[in-house]
């Protein structure tokens, strides 16, 4: 995360409830470097039934791809979904 970008998890600590765009910028920062689905669950504070639902749709939105490595799924922030990740964190700099 850049130094400049605000915390997602500071953001939304302060007001309660986070609303869908802020999960999937989570989402999308945890899965850069590839994520499983139990760090992404972990990592963005989700359900199981949620992640899925969501990264189902991430996935189709063209923002995470999902590989196999060693017999494992992964998911991975795609070029797309790294271009929103940063609109996303200069927006959100301008609500601090």
């Amino acid at each position: 995360m850049p130094k400049e970008a605000i915390s997602f998890r500071d953001s939304y600590e302060e007001r309660g409830r986070r609303c869908k765009i802020e999960i999937v910028l989570e989402i999308l920062e945890i899965t850069k470097s590839g994520a499983n689905k139990t760090r992404i669950i972990y990592g963005a504070n989700l359900n199981f039934r949620k992640a899925t639902a969501l990264l189902d749709e991430i996935v189709k939105l063209g923002l995470l791809t999902v590989e196999r490595v060693n017999g494992k799924v992964v998911y991975r922030t795609t070029e797309k979904g790294l271009n929103l990740l940063k609109i996303g964190y200069e927006l959100l700099s301008h609500f601090e």
